[in-house]
């Protein structure tokens, strides 16, 4: 599978004489139909937000969790490690930056710079950012001096969230960041993994955000579908990384397309998410299925093979993203009693190699 594409994980069905094409074409449709049945209407969602995703309408990511955290404050939208966030916490929080963000000049169209491992700050900073109508750079966390600085400059961020973890990384280019860049440099704890204090030069954001309001931000019902929402980085393999822009449409569609009509995700599902978050298929194709739903994202600080299926299993997930060789990996671990306790009936992502699939679902 070269494409994008989304694996359901029951038993292949029994072999069919040969149809002609339209009958193929017609028999799959019911077939497809009937085994579907109990999703029936969580597909029917996705096929409507299709139909009605426009470019010029009013309505975005930020949005999208003002109404999640309405209707069903105290649903659990972030696992991390030992913590549970839900979705009236985390939009509490996000409103915080947000206001914040604005008190310093950020509003429709500005940048600003987010780097940070995987942790619920860093869906934080970027979900605080799209309720301004601003958009966030996603920078790849592996990104040190001439790269990085590249980088930098070609969105050229009002502001820069750098964690804890990502201290040595822009000490190689803090030097060559522009005066006004230097006055919005801001650090964010590692939580319980902290080694180290908030650096002189830097402004402490959980400090400076403390007594913001938690009020959902007027900025949020004026954000259109059509407007940026992040910068996601190529890898620079064949030169210096170029900056893709995300639109909040583009957005939407991957929610409707494939976390409701393909994945058919639900209210009750935790996907679990160990590729980074400035990679695509993290923060558009999981992060958009999880807030279709209502679901709940569960968040690994890294790619473990050892680890992988004990935190499936931890945080109950029922699906999770992929790229490349991922499963590859995981299939290549020696067996273990262990390999079919595990609740995950749905997959996404792109590169997975048909050789391997049926010894993987299996």
């Amino acid at each position: 599978m070269n494409r994008s594409a989304t694996t359901r994980l029951p038993a292949e069905g029994m072999s069919q004489p040969p149809l002609k094409p339209r009958t193929v074409s017609l028999v799959n449709i019911i077939r497809s139909a009937i085994s579907g049945l109990p999703d029936i209407g969580v597909t029917l969602k996705g096929v409507l937000a299709l139909v009605t995703t426009k470019p010029e309408k009013n309505k975005s990511i930020g949005l999208l969790l003002e109404q999640h955290a309405a209707r069903q404050p105290d649903h659990i939208a972030i696992r991390y490690q030992q913590q549970r966030i839900s979705y009236r916490q985390l939009n509490e929080k996000v409103n915080q930056l947000a206001h914040y963000f604005a008190s310093q000049g950020i509003s429709h169209g500005d940048t600003v710079g987010v780097m940070l491992e995987n942790r619920p700050e860093t869906l934080l900073a970027v979900l605080a950012t799209v309720k301004l109508g601003a958009i966030a750079s996603m920078f790849n966390t592996s990104q040190r001096g001439e790269v990085l600085e590249h980088s930098i400059n070609l969105v050229k961020p009002k502001l820069l969230v750098v964690g804890e973890e990502m201290l040595g990384n822009m000490a190689t280019v803090e030097h060559a960041l522009p005066a006004a860049l230097k006055m919005q440099l801001y650090f964010w704890q590692d939580g319980a993994d902290s080694q180290h204090e908030c650096p002189g030069h830097y402004q402490n954001l959980e400090q400076v955000i403390a007594s913001q309001e938690q009020n959902n931000p007027a900025s949020t019902q004026q954000v259109k579908m059509h407007q940026p929402c992040y910068y996601i980085f190529t890898s620079g393999t064949t030169g210096l990384p170029k900056a893709s822009v995300m639109s909040h449409y583009r957005w939407f569609k991957s929610m409707a397309g494939m976390g409701l009509a393909s994945m058919k995700l639900r209210k009750d599902d935790v996907l679990y998410v160990s590729l980074p978050l400035y990679h695509n298929n993290a923060l558009t194709v999981s992060m958009a299925a999880v807030l279709g739903a209502g679901a709940c994202i569960a968040i690994s600080r890294k790619f473990s093979v050892s680890r992988f299926w004990d935190e499936i299993r931890e945080y109950g997930a029922t699906g999770f993203c992929y790229i490349g060789e991922l499963c590859r990996y995981l299939l290549n671990t020696a067996p273990s009693d262990k390999d079919q306790q595990h609740n995950i009936r749905v997959i996404i992502g792109n590169g997975l190699r048909p050789d391997i699939w049926m010894e993987f679902k299996q």
